[in-house]
């Protein structure tokens, strides 16, 4: 699916709509069993079960340009206003003095991009598909397919076009640079991937010694060591270029 974030909301929607189908057959099974994981709000279920996506996955859907024709057949299970509040809090801090006049700006600019209008006006190949009643768009979410979304992703294109998309119409854009951007160029990888990173969580920091550290204490040290692995890397590389350069006369 081309590694985009974005696409993820609407793969899980498809994917849970064809276990349905097959699965269901009116006694429930799927739901039981397997629908909790299937987290369409963005929020982890209760217990230690872990959805599949967060608040990221939805807000990331948000900002892709060409979601917007998907309009007609994906019902976000969250409304609007919380998402978008959300995402601009969680990416656009709080002015110097405290105001909040940047965010402000912002939200007022990603509603425009949403119903294509102001300066978003003449960037969009297609004019927004038309809005069917809350009936109509409920049973459209549950038809769509797998098939669906990989038509749509292969007409649609990959994260490079999002980024021309982008950088040709709003390349200074405070929506585009704090926030869509941000968001799209999130990386989706393997589990076995993510689980190897985490290891020294459990190994190193989350220790016998260390067992009562909260979770979020734990995390930041797990940052700080990341973020000295990459330190560290980046003087080697810089250390290596300085030694393979030729000397300089002054």
């Amino acid at each position: 699916m081309s590694g985009l974030t974005s696409h993820l909301t609407k793969v899980q929607k498809a994917l849970r709509n064809d276990l349905n189908k097959g699965l269901n057959h009116n006694n429930g099974e799927f739901s039981r069993k397997l629908g909790q994981g299937f987290n369409m709000d963005g929020i982890d279920p209760s217990g230690q079960k872990v959805g599949l996506l967060d608040r990221h996955h939805l807000w990331s859907y948000l900002c892709d340009p060409f979601n917007h024709q998907m309009r007609g057949k994906f019902l976000l299970q969250v409304g609007m206003a919380e998402l978008m509040n959300e995402m601009i809090d969680t990416y656009i801090p709080l002015d110097g003095d405290g105001s909040n006049h940047t965010r402000i700006a912002v939200k007022d600019e990603f509603m425009d991009f949403h119903t294509q209008q102001g300066k978003w006006q003449q960037c969009f190949d297609k004019p927004l598909p038309d809005t069917p009643s809350i009936e109509q768009l409920t049973e459209n979410n549950k038809a769509f397919t797998v098939d669906d979304i990989v038509k749509f992703v292969e007409e649609s294109g990959n994260l490079a076009r999002r980024f021309r998309w982008f950088e040709t119409y709003a390349a200074n854009s405070n929506f585009y640079l704090l926030v869509a951007k941000p968001l799209l160029s999130m990386g989706i990888v393997g589990s076995m991937e993510v689980e190897r990173r985490v290891k020294p969580l459990k190994d190193s920091i989350l220790s016998k010694k260390r067992n009562r550290l909260s979770d979020s204490k734990a995390v930041a040290l797990w940052r700080a060591s990341e973020n000295l692995k990459h330190i560290m890397q980046a003087k080697k590389v810089l250390g290596k270029s300085i030694t393979d350069s030729k000397p300089v006369q002054l």
